[in-house]
């Protein structure tokens, strides 16, 4: 199984597509997020592969059904600060290698947390806010947008809105929920 475009084209396959890596570690809401600089990438003509990880959920399981990936790759944190992804077996390798032979590789690693030319004084008390000030007080969705090179003023509100296409199983739950709710109370999925 290949991992990225260059270690197929050193096989002989070539793709005529644009290709595009986008990268981030993070929580369900950071990931979710890259869904829609995905389908815009789509529309440019690209193929997206994401390198991601997640404390907080499966990342694979998360976009199986979204059809926005050609490929989603495992990524994790070595104790050590490195970002890795997984390479089979058990066995890891720095993400830095995999960015090699994409058009576009776009790293959210800092896009959020340690953005700030103050990190130096968010240890002080009271001071933690200034170690994301360039995310405070910036539109999240446009910023992402903005890392992989698309003007967010060009884009939809509706285009704005994440991809999330729940699971058979997911539904089926969903749907026990709200059947099995009290009339009188209010269901939010």
């Amino acid at each position: 199984k290949f991992q990225n475009w260059s270690q197929m084209e050193a096989f002989g396959i070539k793709s005529d597509r644009k290709t595009a890596l986008l990268c981030r570690l993070g929580g369900l809401g950071d990931l979710i997020i890259l869904t829609i600089v995905a389908k815009q990438l789509i529309k440019r003509g690209y193929e997206v592969d994401l390198c991601g990880g997640s404390p907080t959920c499966d990342v694979k399981k998360l976009f199986e059904n979204t059809k926005l990936f050609r490929s989603i790759i495992m990524q994790s944190k070595m104790f050590n600060g490195l970002d890795v992804y997984d390479i089979g077996d058990g066995d890891v390798a720095g993400t830095e290698l995999l960015k090699d032979g994409y058009d576009l590789v776009v790293d959210y690693k800092y896009s959020i947390e340690l953005n700030s030319h103050w990190k130096h004084m968010a240890n002080s008390p009271g001071k933690e806010w200034m170690i994301s000030q360039n995310s405070n007080y910036f539109n999240w969705v446009d910023m992402m947008l903005a890392w992989a090179g698309i003007d967010p003023a060009t884009i939809s509100d509706e285009d704005k809105i994440p991809v999330y296409i729940p699971s058979e199983g997911e539904k089926k739950w969903a749907n026990r929920l709200l059947y099995a709710s009290h009339p009188d109370y209010i269901v939010a999925i």
